[in-house]
């Protein structure tokens, strides 16, 4: 029999692979923990970072295009879609159920608020299923109840006709408004819509009647806020695009005074108009604005200012290439010596190209003076330009280098003005040109409500 520390012996021998294993599966679970935990903390921190906190760089978010929408619509089951519908996606097939699921889809209804559609059934012998669309604020209500709803809603004797001519016979017995185009395509008929169209479907029907009802709120016609005169026209473009154009054909009576539109966007579309006079105005140059349009890749063209750095040789160049003007009365004027003119959206500056010296030196009323008399001005014109030039180099050569060249009397009045001034002749230059600035934008930027109270609170400081 073995004694009793050979059976102690077994059991510590026994015991310790327990022990040992033990531990390891502590070790183990602790490992396994920690595993756990930072893959719970990574998880968190992608959270809170966002779905974009492993990118590089900022990604940029682009609209869904139409087709994506339209294929979007195909596979969802509350629109169901046509053999047709399936081999043309870009037109109407006529049905009525799709048509309406991609409007919603396009326009982000219903959380854009802005669309309405009307859904209503034109009163023939069987009832044709019929919508309409239009943009809130920018289409005129009256003009869609009483030219649109009305004599579709209430005409009862018509004829069934076969579908592929029911948008025809609509259009030129139903529909009285002055300006309808039919359409197939969609992004035609979106374009549309968004411009303050009304669109009009009806079922069975492969076009959409696009029936202007444009009406918008915007500035009535007012005098010029930069370009004022004493003799000529006081009247200036505004943010009505077809009220800057009638501006400009009210004076050029002539059937030669052509409008092209163009449009330049990629996410939102603003319209562009190219005005000049047929056998007047070099075509090459009409060829080469036009080439040049084309070649804008934006986003969004909001203003002409910017339509302007585009479309110039040298856009670093700090001498304008192209004038700007809000006067129809100049811009009438420049068309008439074989300019083109540029008129960009709801923007009351109208761009003219080419342009020289000479023409940003005229004046709007210099036409309507006497020879005499517009000769002197624009002479007394030509002098302020080179004294705003070269008059701060002139001092600061003179006063540093040239001494001699002034009179002792007018020297020593220098000397002594500039005697209490820390600083050399060219930072005091250099200053009072800033500071000049500095009071042109405070004029330009205060409100002004308070601009008053500042000047009279300057002015006691001044006299303190």
């Amino acid at each position: 029999m073995p004694d009793k520390n050979e059976q102690q012996t077994n059991t510590d021998s026994t015991s310790a692979p327990s022990q040992d294993n033990g531990q390891g599966q502590q070790k183990q679970d602790n490992d396994t923990n920690k595993a756990s935990t930072t893959e719970a903390g990574a998880q968190a921190r992608q959270s809170r970072q966002g779905p974009t906190a492993k990118s590089n760089g900022p990604q940029s978010i682009r609209p869904k295009t139409l087709s994506q929408y339209i294929q979007d619509t195909e596979k969802s089951k509350d629109a169901p879609v046509s053999d047709t519908a399936l081999e043309n996606k870009d037109t109407l097939d006529g049905d009525m159920d799709r048509t309406k699921a991609i409007l919603k889809a396009v326009f982000h209804i219903p959380p854009n608020a802005d669309y309405v559609i009307r859904e209503f059934t034109v009163g023939t012998e069987r009832p044709w299923r019929a919508l309409a669309i239009f943009i809130d604020g920018m289409s005129d209500k009256t003009t869609i109840n009483e030219h649109i709803l009305e004599p579709l809603m209430m005409i009862s004797q018509m004829l069934d006709e076969h579908p592929d001519k029911r948008m025809d016979s609509i259009v030129k017995k139903l529909l009285p408004g002055n300006q309808i185009e039919i359409k197939s395509k969609w992004m035609e008929i979106i374009n549309g819509i968004i411009t303050g169209s009304t669109a009009v479907f009806v079922e069975g029907c492969r076009d959409a009647a696009i029936v202007e009802t444009k009406s918008w709120e915007h500035r009535s016609v007012t005098q010029p806020a930069t370009e004022q005169v004493v003799r000529g026209a006081h009247d200036a473009f505004t943010e009505s695009f077809r009220a800057n154009t009638a501006l400009v054909r009210s004076r050029l009576r002539s059937e030669n005074l052509i409008t092209e539109m163009e449009s330049i966007g990629s996410v939102a579309k603003t319209d562009v108009a190219i005005m000049y006079i047929a056998g007047l105005t070099n075509s090459a140059l009409v060829k080469e604005v036009k080439r040049r349009l084309d070649a804008v890749d934006i986003d969004f063209l909001e203003d002409s200012g910017m339509l302007e750095q585009f479309l110039e040789d040298r856009p670093k160049s700090m001498i304008p290439q192209m004038m700007s003007t809000e006067r129809p009365d100049r811009v009438a004027q420049m068309l008439m010596e074989g300019h083109v003119a540029l008129f960009v959206g709801q923007n009351p500056y109208v761009i003219v190209a080419p342009t020289t010296l000479w023409a940003l030196i005229h004046s709007g009323e210099d036409s309507y003076l006497k020879f005499p008399l517009g000769n002197f001005v624009r002479f007394i014109r030509w002098i302020a330009v080179i004294c705003a030039i070269l008059l701060p180099s002139v001092y600061v050569a003179v006063t540093n280098y040239h001494a001699e060249m002034l009179p002792t009397d007018l020297m020593l009045a220098i000397a002594a003005s500039r005697e209490q001034v820390p600083f050399p002749v060219i930072l005091e230059v250099l200053l009072m040109e800033f500071s000049l600035e500095l009071i042109r934008e405070a004029g330009i930027r205060i409100p002004s409500v308070i601009g008053p109270t500042i000047g009279m609170v300057d002015t006691r400081i001044n006299r303190n």
